[in-house]
């Protein structure tokens, strides 16, 4: 059985461990990583935005941690070079004619959480 996501929500994940996920992430083929409501700060959220790569299929969610300056800068790099799509995370960017940025949860990512517990047959 191949595992298809990390489901680590709610878990006081901290920098440290998105420093390690954002190393393990890319080496497996998980098509879901939620870390969202953790302890996690600007600055690992940033770690973990640099594994969103275009065709990589990764969907993250990431909405609940500190999400500062540095995170803010990055989603809008992302945006712009494509990188960031809203399928594939929770949070939704906007940015206005004066080049501000503006993020807000994306509540259609929560429809993966309905799957977390559910266990197929074989």
């Amino acid at each position: 059985m191949k595992m298809e996501g990390l489901f680590l929500s709610h878990n006081r994940i901290s920098d440290g461990t998105s420093y390690s996920l954002s190393c393990i992430v890319p080496a497996s083929n998980i098509s879901m990583l939620d870390v969202s409501y953790n302890s996690i700060s600007d600055n690992g959220l940033v770690c973990l935005l640099d594994i969103l790569q275009p065709g990589y299929g990764l969907c993250i969610l990431l909405w609940g941690n500190s999400i500062g300056p540095k995170c803010c800068a990055k989603f809008k790099t992302l945006y712009e070079n494509g990188k960031m799509s809203n399928d594939k995370i929770d949070v939704t960017v906007g940015i206005d004619e004066s080049n501000n940025i503006a993020i807000d949860h994306n509540p259609t990512l929560d429809k993966f959480r309905v799957n977390y517990y559910s266990i197929r047959g074989r």
